[in-house]
């Protein structure tokens, strides 16, 4: 089934969100910087959903994983995540974090561990700086979610594009930690193995042919010219 991501709000209007499940991808940038933040969210069984002050709110268990991407002219490095402020901030210590330093200096922070939100969570009204995308929770999806941030991270926090397709395969692996996706893997078929091959019978061995043996003549018994030189000398004697 080919994955497309939808804008959330977009689906939330016409009544699309799938109750049952999937991922929701907020960016969040920046004015005048290339600093961006990313929130996933991985929910499954969606209660209800509402509008509420805080944007669209999902009465649902979910897992979350975050993704800063920070310029190496950002001022606060040495912070902690957890202590930045606004939409700069992440709720994790630099030890809780993986980090990868892309080519031009870029450092890019991903969760070791995805946070568990339990009953509810929201997900902000979309603004100039922010955007949130549904992907429906399918086959097929983490190929997806790998492609959007290897383009978003090359594109948005200017990633050089080997390290940008790095940073997505690190995300994806943090995603396969998310309830979710252990849901999906566990009810898909498994996939069907090849029959083994018999093996061939081993080749019997052929018979090694016995060379020829030459009859021989019984001893004392010659036969043409010899014989007939002996019957000729005898009858002389005679």
């Amino acid at each position: 089934m080919e994955v497309k991501a939808i804008d959330l709000f977009q689906a939330y209007g016409e009544g699309q969100v799938p109750r049952e499940g999937g991922y929701i991808v907020t960016s969040f940038r920046q004015p005048s910087s290339d600093y961006v933040k990313y929130e996933i969210v991985g929910y499954s069984d969606a209660r209800s959903l509402y509008f509420a002050p805080k944007g669209l709110t999902f009465q649902a268990d979910a897992n979350k994983l975050f993704v800063l991407a920070e310029p190496a002219s950002y001022e606060q490095r040495h912070a902690e995540p957890y202590a930045r402020a606004g939409q700069h901030q992440i709720p994790h210590h630099f030890n809780e974090v993986e980090q990868l330093t892309a080519g031009n200096m870029t450092r890019i922070m991903i969760s070791r561990q995805p946070v568990s939100v339990y009953f509810s969570f929201a997900v902000p009204r979309p603004g100039a700086l922010n955007r949130s995308l549904l992907f429906r929770n399918v086959p097929g999806v983490l190929d997806e979610l790998a492609a959007y941030f290897k383009r978003s991270l090359g594109e948005e926090a200017k990633v050089p594009a080997g390290d940008a397709a790095r940073a997505a395969r690190s995300i994806v692996e943090g995603l396969k930690r998310f309830t979710i996706w252990k849901e999906l893997v566990r009810k898909s078929p498994a996939p069907k193995r090849a029959p083994k091959a018999k093996p061939k019978a081993a080749a019997k061995p052929k018979a090694k042919s016995r060379p020829a043996v030459k009859a021989r003549r019984p001893a004392g018994k010659k036969t043409g010219r010899a014989a007939g030189k002996r019957t000729a000398r005898a009858a002389q004697k005679r």
